[in-house]
């Protein structure tokens, strides 16, 4: 666990804050927003709103942060105003794209404390990431890229202090597991050979799965083929077909009915109108 902590590295993709309304609830949110393979940060400035994840109901009010896991079904609502912060995230361990907060599950809301200086470290991190991170100068983009992640880290620390805390076997074992499934992405993935991988039924895996990562395996290995997928449509010139074979898919059209299904829109349609840029590298 303390190597895995150790050679974490950080993805940001957005970091603001807006002045919510009676409109900002899940029935509004787009498709591809709904359940999302990021982290999210949540830190309330001013009023409430409301998130309703894992069987639970939250508060998002002052003083306290909230951290959501990837691909949980979430519910969002507000009733009146709420001034929030909020952050999209990963990290991940070392050279492999498996989320910590799928593996490890800290108390995903805690008090807010010294208030005062996390909040202007928000919204410093708000400003670099919008204003400093858009730069066409590459040294210009690294030095904010390290700044922010500074601020972040400085804000994700209670998180990363109880998870250091929750090291178990099982924690290991999916580890190993979404290692695997991240190194055969370009295969026809079945519940059958990922079961074999851990020693376990496929029933009693699938539902040890879902209770901990918040969807089912298949439904898992879907979203980390689609947002593999993301990443080729963004940083490669590979065509469709290209990616569409890379990642195992039976044929294009199968690769884009799946597509459209999970985010709404086409993957031609997403490379030309990208819907999440990392502003990490």
């Amino acid at each position: 666990m303390q190597a895995f902590l150790q050679n974490l590295h950080i993805s940001l993709y957005a970091a603001r804050h807006e002045m919510l309304s009676t409109r900002w609830r899940t029935e509004n949110f787009l498709k591809q927003f709904r359940i999302v393979s990021w982290s999210r940060f949540y830190l309330p400035l001013a009023g409430k709103a409301y998130y309703e994840f894992n069987g639970r109901q939250y508060t998002l009010q002052p003083g306290m942060v909230l951290l959501i896991p990837p691909f949980f079904t979430t519910r969002a609502w507000c009733d009146h105003q709420c001034d929030l912060g909020w952050v999209n995230f990963n990290i991940f361990s070392g050279e492999n794209f498996v989320d910590l907060f799928s593996l490890y599950h800290p108390p995903w809301e805690l008090p807010l404390e010294d208030a005062a200086f996390k909040q202007e470290l928000f919204l410093k991190l708000v400003d670099v990431i919008n204003n400093k991170g858009c730069s066409a100068d590459p040294n210009l983009r690294a030095a904010a890229i390290f700044e922010a992640e500074s601020f972040f880290r400085l804000l994700i620390l209670p998180f990363l202090s109880a998870v250091e805390r929750q090291h178990t076997k099982t924690g290991d074992l999916f580890f190993q597991l979404l290692c695997y499934i991240d190194a055969h992405l370009h295969e026809k993935l079945t519940l059958k050979q990922l079961a074999k991988q851990c020693n376990m039924s496929p029933t009693y895996l699938t539902n040890l799965f879902t209770s901990r990562i918040g969807i089912s395996l298949m439904h898992y290995c879907i979203f980390r083929k689609l947002t593999r997928a993301r990443r080729l449509l963004t940083d490669s010139k590979m065509n469709i077909s290209e990616i569409s074979y890379s990642l195992g898919f039976s044929d294009p059209n199968h690769f884009t009915r799946i597509f459209k299904k999970y985010y709404g829109c086409s993957p031609i349609h997403f490379s030309r109108n990208n819907v999440v840029v990392p502003f990490s590298s």
